[in-house]
């Protein structure tokens, strides 16, 4: 038989179980920062594609387009 009582046992795993919460926001928000760094890479590869079919760099003007 366990010498620790229920209301121990039910305090290690409520303790656990905001352990857990907490590693899976952290996780969140790794994946949530990688997601962003990715979209950000994609995002100057296209510019870079642009500038080189247009054979000059964007200007001011173009980025008031809708």
């Amino acid at each position: 038989m366990s010498t620790r009582s229920y209301e121990e046992r039910l305090e290690d795993l409520k303790r656990r179980q905001n352990q857990l919460k907490e590693q899976e926001k952290d996780l969140r928000k790794r994946v949530a920062t990688e997601e962003r760094k990715k979209r950000t890479r994609r995002l100057i590869e296209i510019g870079g594609i642009v500038q080189s079919v247009l054979g000059r760099p964007l200007e001011d003007t173009y980025m008031d387009l809708p």
